[in-house]
């Protein structure tokens, strides 16, 4: 019995709200009136609902088995499958040594494997999260550590702009060539058009170091945006993003 709420005007459609039920229930409603004398009349048709389930906000469980494989400048990553009946994706994080990480991942990715062609060619950190149908994201699983290789005398290498994005210049060093050629750096806008070509510094440690202070090739700041570092190298073009804050 759900009570005797106060009536409307003759002709007014009745409602009622009904709180405190069950989640994931079946329930059978029916109403009957009741006159100003206490009289009350047969029973309604019986109306039947079923109440919503919980929101799910159990994250799943955080991935586990997570490696790093480099080949050339990619870094290759695995790690198990989530063993989560309603597992959607993952994401992917990346940092550096004392930086915040980012996320490599705009939306959850539906395998569990990631290749990372942008990596900077030095000392970097992985890890990855699970997430599930109802948008709840797991912990973040054990890092990886990604080192470059080892080059005697050498500082580490970074083949991707570093900062990034610039606001007043950033910077690459790269390794020489087998014969010692020097690599050639250069910058184009997201339509393709050559924006200017870098100097390379003067060689050192088996590697050369290249600077943009974000200006065109005429000497004028570039705008605020995205662009792309086209570099040349034993043979190979490599591309990579470089972002403009002024």
């Amino acid at each position: 019995d759900l009570g005797a709420p106060v009536p409307s005007a003759a002709g007014d459609a009745e409602t009622l709200l009904v709180e405190g039920l069950a989640p994931e229930s079946a329930y059978h409603f029916a109403v009957r009136s009741a006159d100003a004398a206490g009289n009350l009349s047969p029973v309604s048709n019986s109306a039947a609902a079923t109440t919503r389930p919980l929101p799910d906000t159990q994250p799943p469980s955080a991935p586990s088995d997570l490696t790093a494989r480099l080949e050339q400048d990619v870094v290759d990553l695995a790690w198990a499958a989530s063993p989560e009946a309603d597992a959607a994706g993952y994401h992917v994080y990346r940092r550096h040594a004392g930086a915040a990480r980012e996320a490599l991942t705009a939306t959850p990715l539906p395998w569990n494997s990631y290749a990372d062609p942008e990596w900077p060619f030095e000392t970097t950190y992985y890890c990855v999260t699970a997430v599930d149908q109802a948008g709840n994201e797991s912990a973040s699983s054990a890092e990886v550590r990604v080192d470059p290789p080892e080059v005697p005398g050498s500082p580490a290498f970074h083949m991707s702009p570093y900062p990034n994005p610039l606001k007043t210049s950033t910077s690459l060093y790269l390794p020489l060539g087998a014969d010692g050629t020097i690599p050639t750096v250069r910058i184009y806008d997201v339509a393709g058009r050559l924006v200017k070509e870098l100097h390379p510094g003067v060689p050192d440690g088996g590697g050369v170091r290249f600077a943009w202070d974000g200006r065109s090739g005429d000497g004028a700041p570039v705008a605020s945006g995205l662009y792309v570092c086209r570099i040349d190298t034993a043979g190979r073009a490599v591309w990579r993003r470089v972002g403009v804050v002024r």
